[in-house]
């Protein structure tokens, strides 16, 4: 039981070393950047580690959750604490399962008031066309889109 905790606790902790690595090495490279191209390289070089990072940490941390929560349940423990936490084993949320939606009283269903279809109002202003109430934004402030290069 205690091998499969760590291991599943220590999941993919590599991958985590390696985008802090990588986010260090940027930081280094954005510290000696000596002209804007190169600056501008290391913040997206940044960026990408912290993104990855992000990625990593939760899947490390879903992970070691989900074993946490098998030890406890198989070892009978329900609840310890740290320095710094009380964590307790809980029972699920109990939820409702529709199997047969035309069954259910009509006083148990919701009723959603009317919206208006952006998607529809969009194509239609953006073939030239006017909706009274509706207008296109300019689309707001530029933002950053990172692609991977696909090596060849």
């Amino acid at each position: 039981m205690i091998n499969n905790l760590q291991q599943k606790c220590l999941f993919k902790t590599n991958l985590i070393k390696q985008s802090v690595d990588a986010f260090a090495s940027a930081m280094r490279d954005m510290k000696n950047a000596a002209d804007m191209a190169a600056t501008m390289k290391a913040a997206a070089e940044m960026v990408l580690a912290s993104d990855q990072l992000q990625k990593y940490a939760e899947l490390v941390e879903k992970s070691c959750r989900e074993a946490l929560a098998e030890a406890m349940e198989s070892s009978g423990c329900t609840r310890f604490e740290t320095d710094q936490q009380k964590i307790s084993l809980v029972a699920g949320r109990r939820s409702v399962i529709i199997s047969d939606p035309a069954l259910i009283p009509q006083e148990f269903m919701r009723h959603p008031d009317p919206a208006p279809d952006k998607t529809l109002i969009a194509n239609v202003l953006k073939n030239g066309f006017a909706v009274p109430g509706a207008v296109l934004n300019n689309g707001g402030a530029p933002t950053l889109q990172f692609k991977a290069k696909i090596n060849e």
